[in-house]
């Protein structure tokens, strides 16, 4: 017999001697309890603590950001000298400055954007009604075909209420006093038919954003405390504006985007039941959320919400400042604008985010946060840590696809 032919033989009877230990060793007692022990280490967990044991690390599985899920939040004008404008559609538009900004937002790979788009910064009210101002009406039209020439698109917020006082012309400001009577709901449901009319030729169009924050705005806006603002009469005008502009805007989704916070009950307006069908589900084509937490753990769980596309259109660390938590539930000092606070938070929730089935991230922000961007000025940019995380991520997606 050959040296091949005993290797053989000896390889073959020990395989068959494993496995028939391995079949026999259930009638062996004395043996069982040890070696079953080390065998089948989870066999006497309930099967629900099986489950949770194999998942508990779901949220953080590695993700691959891609254009199509990774956008950014251009919100406004940065003019590169440490201050910035919110209302930047009329007097103060720049188009050499946007450009700049869109040109290095490409050099990212970024293909989607967010912006406001305000329809007060582009229409004038006179007389109860609004009307489209041409000349700053093309100001829009100019930063939407330049956006489209950088091969981006564009999530158009088209209100913010968040502010102080009075509303005046062509400021940029929803008019919540508007919202409370009927001629003034009235105004702004032509007014916004008047702005999809002209707008919507711009096929760069991801998603007309109705309102920032409506829901949110009315805890925090000196001007909706003022005339106490309810839900009610927000989901009145939401809903409103969202049946007027739903069969103008062709397959464009429409909608608003919100607050979502698990630690405050008022803010829980995605991931509790009965706010998502009275106050969100009848007005909006996405569950677009803000998510402003430190780790993935303060944020809920989204992978049972479906029925609608999930997007997170503005995504960050903690974006208030109370150290001692006076008025939340969790200090912070604004670690939004931290460089590396806020690259430690969305690299952490993006991945849960992404595991839960949301379609799209944007952070907060290219303009608005020197933690990420520094706008120079020479009209440079510096991107900093998230940022750079962000186009070597999509970078790297595009190589490998060659």
């Amino acid at each position: 017999m050959s040296i091949k032919e005993i290797a053989y033989r000896i390889i073959r009877t020990a395989v068959l001697m494993g496995i028939s230990f391995f079949f026999l060793l259930p009638f062996f007692s004395p043996l069982r309890s040890p070696l079953k022990s080390m065998l089948f280490k989870h066999e006497n967990l309930p099967v629900a603590k099986l489950i949770r044991h194999s998942d508990q690390h779901w949220d953080q599985k590695p993700v691959i950001y891609t254009p199509e899920n990774l956008g950014i939040n251009l919100p406004w004008l940065d003019l590169h000298n440490g201050k910035s404008v919110i209302n930047w559609l009329n007097t103060a538009y720049n188009a050499t400055l946007i450009d700049n900004d869109l040109s290095e937002i490409q050099s990212m790979g970024v293909t989607k954007v967010r912006s406001f788009c305000q329809m007060e910064s582009v229409f004038n009210f006179k007389d109860g009604r609004f009307i489209l101002n041409q000349r700053y009406a093309k100001n829009l039209d100019d930063f939407l075909s330049r956006a489209q020439k950088h091969g981006i698109s564009v999530v158009c917020v088209m209100g913010d209420g968040n502010y102080e006082g009075q509303p005046q012309d062509l400021d940029g400001h929803l008019r919540w006093d508007l919202i409370q009577k009927p001629e003034g709901l009235q105004a702004y449901k032509d007014a916004y038919i008047s702005y999809i009319n002209h707008f919507k030729n711009h096929t760069n169009i991801l998603m007309w954003d109705m309102v920032n924050e409506p829901y949110g705005s009315i805890t925090w806006s000196f001007s909706a405390k003022a005339l106490k603002v309810t839900p009610q009469l927000v989901h009145a005008f939401l809903l409103q504006s969202y049946k007027a502009i739903k069969p103008l805007g062709g397959t464009t989704p429409v909608g608003f985007s919100d607050v979502e916070e698990e630690q405050q009950q008022m803010y829980q307006l995605f991931s509790d039941p009965q706010k998502r069908k009275t106050l969100v589900d009848d007005c909006t084509d996405i569950y677009a959320m803000h998510i402003y937490r430190a780790t993935a753990s303060q944020v809920a769980d989204f992978r049972s919400l479906t029925g609608k596309p999930k997007w997170a259109l503005e995504l960050g660390d903690y974006n208030y400042d109370d150290p001692d938590a006076k008025e939340h539930p969790i200090p912070a000092a604004n670690e939004l604008y931290n460089t590396d606070e806020n690259y430690i938070a969305v690299t952490q929730i993006s991945p849960k985010l992404l595991n839960s089935g949301f379609s799209l991230i944007m952070p907060w922000a290219f303009a608005a946060n020197d933690g990420m961007v520094k706008h120079n000025p020479d009209g440079s940019h510096t991107l900093l840590k998230l940022a750079l995380f962000m186009k070597e991520q999509l970078l790297n997606y595009e190589h490998a696809k060659k």
